[in-house]
């Protein structure tokens, strides 16, 4: 009977380092769940944002539906013949501004607006305007593009519209509703907006064309796999991308199997 309970500790206790194992790998764990859920956070504030931002560029373009304000606010560049100039502001047809450049709305700011082309021979010109807003201090800019067409008398300008969202073909409404990816080309092909590949790149992970499936980068795995290496006292080994156990933890092994008379 004496016995019993030292069977008991010998096949159920736990060692000093198996406790402080088990404690670093529920920290680890923790910091994983933490680490995952604020990559979540920053994809909703992304896309909530991304939201913003094209709600904002219709209501640019829905100012510019008027005649009168399309008309005014370009007339300047206009009639000095440019074929690009910036906007600091849209015009009513009394010269009131109804939007300042730059301009806020919400979390959103319009900090560029210009005449990007002008094409005579098509009787438009191209708008493009560049909001940026920020996800967890960093900025992030989005350019949008819209249309106006465009009437000239003589060869001089006498005014112009846009016709808003309507009349967009499908590639034109991709590009306002997702934007573009980084080198700027579109996310419309083979007839159909892959709103998932937009999704995934803008929220700073990997598309993979094979699959068809939302991957890490490299980069945001590595990342990981170091945070998970320290914070169970291991060392990292880029070489394979391992945990290896550091020299700390090995003398710290040592010196408690010697205390244990091992």
């Amino acid at each position: 009977m004496k016995l019993f309970p030292k069977l008991l500790l010998k096949n159920f206790g736990f060692s000093l380092v198996e406790t402080l194992l088990a404690i670093s790998i529920s920290t680890g764990a923790a910091l994983i769940v933490y680490k995952v859920l604020g990559e979540s956070q920053k994809g909703q504030v992304l896309v909530e944002n991304r939201d913003d931002v094209n709600q904002f560029h219709r209501e640019v373009i829905g100012k510019f539906t008027d005649r009168s304000n399309c008309t005014m606010t370009l007339w300047e560049g206009m009639t000095k013949g440019l074929e690009t100039f910036s906007l600091t502001r849209i015009l009513n047809n009394q010269r009131i501004s109804l939007l300042d450049v730059p301009g806020k709305l919400g979390k959103i700011t319009l900090t560029e607006l210009k005449v990007a082309k002008v094409d005579k021979q098509k009787n438009e010109a191209e708008l493009q305007a560049i909001y940026t807003h920020a996800i967890a201090g960093k900025s992030i800019t989005a350019q949008k593009s819209f249309r106006v067409e465009m009437s000239f008398k003589d060869g001089q300008f006498e005014g112009c519209v846009s016709r808003g969202t309507l009349g967009l073909d499908p590639k034109d409404a991709c590009d306002l509703v997702v934007g573009q990816d980084e080198m700027s080309k579109s996310y419309f092909y083979n007839g159909k907006c892959n709103f998932a590949k937009a999704a995934c790149e803008q929220s700073g992970r990997v598309w993979n064309e094979e699959s068809m499936k939302c991957n890490f980068s490299e980069e945001d795995l590595e990342a990981l796999r170091k945070e998970i290496c320290s914070t169970l006292g291991f060392e990292y080994s880029p070489a394979t991308s391992q945990c290896l156990p550091s020299q700390k933890l090995l003398d710290a092994v040592e010196e408690y199997k010697k205390s244990q008379g091992k």
